[in-house]
């Protein structure tokens, strides 16, 4: 038998009714566990995004804060600044400067976006560092 003759055949199989209706059947179970674990890994991906601006917020705002001299609330402001120009990435972010014991530390926290509904990723990122202190 020819190989043209073998393939007709095959392709005749396979546009049996029967054939054509099971193939439906497995794709309708299979794509929407493909399509939740494609948003499951999205998802994962916003949420490294948000706990890294969350971390570049608070270094910033520690290096504001612990500066000789720095005037008050100068950590809060840049970390603010830092995640007003990082575009939304963290919802309702909140910053905590403290000054204790010749260390300053500067904690964010805040929501990742959501793409799947019922979620609810919470982002928090805390850096400390000793305050510069200027010795003649």
């Amino acid at each position: 038998m020819a190989p043209c003759q073998r393939l007709h055949r095959r392709w005749r199989r396979a546009a049996a009714p029967g054939v054509r209706e099971r193939g439906a059947v497995e794709w309708s179970m299979v794509m929407p566990m493909a399509l939740l674990m494609l948003l499951t890994l999205v998802q994962a991906g916003i949420w490294l995004h948000a706990r890294s601006a969350a971390q570049h917020a608070a270094q910033s705002g520690v290096d504001a804060e612990r500066v000789h001299n720095a005037p008050p609330g100068a950590g809060s402001s840049a970390a603010h600044d830092v995640l007003r120009r990082m575009g939304g990435s963290v919802s309702s972010p909140s910053v905590t400067v403290e000054r204790a014991g010749g260390q300053v530390s500067v904690q964010v926290d805040g929501e990742a976006i959501l793409l799947l509904p019922g979620m609810n990723v919470h982002v928090t990122q805390r850096v400390q560092a000793p305050v510069e202190e200027f010795t003649p």
